[in-house]
């Protein structure tokens, strides 16, 4: 399959910029891809070759970040658009970069008003760039991703994008705050429901990380405490290092004979491992 990044449309001109429009239809289109078996999207959170939030006011501005995240990516194309403010309507000027070429190309998909920009007939992607790109889709793969309806309201697409381009493995509360607000929107979004979950699963492993290195910590300046080989043995334990876990409760009932703690889960770890 071919790997393609849809990267948020930059925003420019008119007094106040539609910033949300760029998270939001970068949303619809990454569903939209995702309809084909011969497309993988590469996930948001892969394209930080750039500050989120930071709109690309020129063409040359967009082609640049769009060279960066092919490279960061190793994706096989990256696509995004320029849009500007033109009051009523928005302009949109659909922008890809190709590995294989190493270039981009803009296409002037013209002008847009804004409650159409979702309708499957006027998607810059599906219709007017999918195919330049060389990627034999059938007629069922354009009927397939044209059919998705962003049944998701505008305010849960915008905070689930932003939550996404706010990712980071090894701080995922931003993502996850704007993720749950997401969810109070519409608790059973299945799209909010399972990025916050990986969210979660990121921020159970930096806290089991900081509490090893603490762990860790304890039985270097007391090497002779059981307890803290024990606590060490609990953390490593709970983080699925069984092997690093019975050496801890190992030790731990060395030191101390009468440790049935130690002991107990010593057992367990020695049947994990």
């Amino acid at each position: 399959p071919t790997r393609i990044v849809v990267v948020d449309d930059a925003v420019i001109g008119g007094a106040t910029a539609r910033s949300w429009l760029g998270s939001v239809y970068a949303e619809v289109l990454n569903e939209r891809l995702r309809r084909s078996d011969k497309v993988i999207v590469v996930p948001p959170s892969e394209q930080r070759a750039r500050p989120a939030g930071v709109a690309r006011s020129s063409l040359e501005m967009v082609t640049t970040d769009l060279l960066a995240v092919l490279k960061n990516t190793g994706a096989d194309y990256v696509l995004s658009g320029l849009i500007e403010d033109k009051g009523d309507k928005l302009h949109v000027t659909s922008v890809i970069a190709a590995r294989l070429s190493g270039r981009t190309q803009a296409v002037d998909s013209g002008e847009v008003t804004l409650d159409k920009l979702f309708a499957p007939q006027v998607d810059i992607v599906v219709h007017r760039f999918l195919p330049q790109t060389g990627v034999r889709f059938t007629a069922d793969d354009y009927k397939a991703m044209a059919g998705y309806d962003p049944h998701t309201s505008n305010a849960v697409l915008e905070l689930l994008g932003k939550g996404w381009r706010a990712w980071a493995a090894d701080n995922p509360q931003p993502a996850i705050a704007m993720w749950r607000d997401a969810l109070k929107i519409e608790p059973h979004n299945a799209l909010v429901g399972e990025a916050l979950g990986r969210a979660l699963l990121a921020a159970r492993r930096q806290l089991l990380d900081e509490a090893t290195a603490l762990a860790q910590d304890a039985v270097t300046t007391q090497p002779m405490e059981a307890e803290g080989h024990f606590r060490l043995g609990e953390v490593l334990a709970e983080s699925g290092d069984w092997a690093g876990a019975v050496d801890e409760y190992e030790h731990a009932a060395s030191l101390r004979n009468s440790f049935i703690e130690a002991y107990l889960g010593w057992g367990y770890a020695l049947m994990q491992a």
